[in-house]
């Protein structure tokens, strides 16, 4: 399928993005260099996160869940950040998902970031609006308050935020907070 493929493309593009910046000699990067040509707000767009090289897993199971297991059944240790899970088919969540530290802390913020891939492979006759992503947002924040307690004590330590990356055209401005999206005209 070519949903599949390009889901697992995306993760391999951000896991390789990251380790390019490090091989680069960046210790951290903003959400706008890091996913070069995104739209989103601009104090989404500002958050500076540490760099921690990055490889890609793919689960056998539906996240949100506290245990992970690869398709060898070894497990996943996504609370580290140290991976870009590709989330088991059809799940309720996104597509993938990784942890990364912010660099600005202060006490009123979150001292993780929990990027949120969406990765929307639509070919012709499909159009995917603010409204569709905003939507797709505040949905991923329901299924993770809806979650066990434990994993509600991981999920909302870090704050949410959701990139779309879509090879369609998008021409709705981004004003919520906390989402970002890269389409075709401006992958980079």
């Amino acid at each position: 399928m070519y949903w599949q493929s390009w889901e697992t493309f995306v993760a391999n593009y951000d896991a390789f993005r990251t380790n390019l910046l490090i091989k680069c000699g960046k210790e951290s990067a903003r959400l706008s260099e890091l996913y070069r040509g995104t739209h989103g707000t601009q104090s989404t767009l500002d958050i500076e996160v540490e760099l921690k090289e990055l490889s890609v897993c793919c689960a056998k199971q539906q996240f949100p869940c506290v245990e992970l297991t690869d398709k060898k059944s070894n497990s996943i240790d996504w609370v580290k950040g140290e991976n870009v899970i590709v989330n088991g088919t059809s799940a309720l969540w996104e597509d993938a998902f990784v942890i990364r530290k912010k660099v600005q802390n202060n006490k009123k913020n979150k001292k993780y970031i929990l990027i949120l891939h969406q990765c929307k492979y639509y070919l012709s006759g499909m159009y995917y609006t603010a409204e569709d992503f905003n939507n797709k947002h505040r949905k991923n924040l329901l299924v993770s308050a809806s979650t066990t307690k434990k994993l509600q004590n991981i999920l909302f330590k870090r704050q949410h935020i959701t990139v779309a990356f879509m090879i369609q055209p998008f021409g709705d401005p981004i004003s919520t907070p906390d989402c970002l999206v890269i389409m075709k005209s401006n992958f980079k």
